[in-house]
């Protein structure tokens, strides 16, 4: 199963799919870079559908920058009226700039496989 999923995607009934899915997976790619560890890790795949159907949103650490613990809680709406696009989260500056240092700092790499 995608730990990235939104909600919505998980059940219909929660909401349409739309442009607000992508926030939430976008959130739970910045929380999984910012941290190193996969969104609900610690649950198993019942207790993970759970979660992400009845409103517990990943757990964002209070050991992260408030501004990225804000844009993190915003994505994480269950309400998918209140995700924000992702075009105004990008604004924020501190994060902005943390993309911009988190690109510069990846090095591609090619891993070659023999199947033989």
């Amino acid at each position: 199963m995608q730990l990235h999923r939104a909600p919505e995607q998980i059940d219909p009934e929660l909401g349409a799919r739309g442009p607000h899915t992508d926030v939430w997976g976008f959130g739970t790619t910045l929380l999984h870079l910012a941290t190193g560890q996969q969104p609900y890790k610690d649950l198993s795949l019942v207790q993970m559908v759970t979660a992400m159907t009845k409103a517990w949103p990943p757990a964002v650490p209070d050991t992260l920058p408030a501004w990225l613990q804000h844009i993190l809680q915003q994505c994480f709406s269950f309400d998918v009226l209140k995700r924000p696009p992702v075009q105004q989260l990008l604004q924020v500056r501190p994060l902005s700039v943390w993309l911009a240092v988190s690109r510069a700092a990846v090095q591609p790499t090619i891993v070659v496989t023999s199947f033989m």
